[in-house]
């Protein structure tokens, strides 16, 4: 099924997945599921101004898991199951012409931003503790 030339927002092309999901022998409850970290994702998308999915790159997917890690403090599983969820979506999107194929599928979870390491505080010694501990008799 593809639609029209008509390029819709994400919002809209949301809401006609959710419409038109259980047509495809979707379950409902995969909605109550998908509906967190899609709506995640589109709002994600919205403050960086992308508001059409054939603006969606590997980069924006990967600063998507990036920002999943940062900013939510997800685990690797939680943004995996994220993952899985938008890739649904993602299908949808290329069943119905709005994205390119093969945009998501490849692509495979990042793994967490190395935790920054801590520099330990140097510590100089005074003339005092010198003296009492390496100058004693």
């Amino acid at each position: 099924m593809k639609l029209r030339s008509e390029k819709k927002t994400m919002e809209e092309l949301y809401v006609l997945y959710l419409h038109t999901s259980p047509a495809h022998g979707k379950t409902g409850g995969i909605h109550s599921n998908f509906r967190s970290p899609a709506h995640k994702f589109i709002q994600f998308l919205k403050a960086r101004d992308i508001t059409k999915a054939a603006k969606i790159t590997r980069k924006t997917i990967k600063d998507f898991q990036l920002w999943l890690y940062t900013e939510r403090g997800l685990t690797y599983r939680s943004v995996a199951a994220y993952m899985r969820a938008i890739r649904l979506f993602f299908a949808y999107l290329e069943r119905i012409g709005q994205m390119k194929s093969g945009l998501i599928m490849p692509l495979s979870t990042v793994s967490p931003p190395a935790a920054p390491v801590k520099q330990q505080k140097a510590h100089y010694y005074t003339f005092a503790e010198v003296e009492t501990r390496y100058l004693r008799h």
